[in-house]
């Protein structure tokens, strides 16, 4: 029964296997403080004015609009989504 071995005579075989006291005399890698990159300059937000027009004035002129125009709209077959499509159609 040659099959088992003695351990040591397997680690002195392993060319891999490493002891502590031999790890601790390999050169470590070197901790190199890395530095961070320049901030980019902020540049002023800029300023959004209100818009001009009311609802009330986007309405009236989408009315007007309407009332020039001759196409019909036809809706078929609006499923659950078009429900909300229907409604503002019916509201215009």
């Amino acid at each position: 029964m040659d099959d088992y071995r003695n351990p040591e005579e397997i680690k002195s075989q392993n060319s891999e296997f490493q002891t502590p006291e031999q790890s601790s005399n390999e050169a470590r890698p070197e901790l190199v403080e890395v530095e961070k990159p320049a901030e980019p300059e902020r540049q002023p937000e800029p300023v959004v004015e209100s818009a001009s027009m009311s609802n009330n004035t986007v309405d009236a002129e989408l009315e007007e609009m309407l009332s020039k125009q001759s196409a019909k709209i036809k809706v078929v077959g609006a499923g659950g989504g078009g429900n909300n499509t229907i409604n503002r159609i019916t509201e215009v």
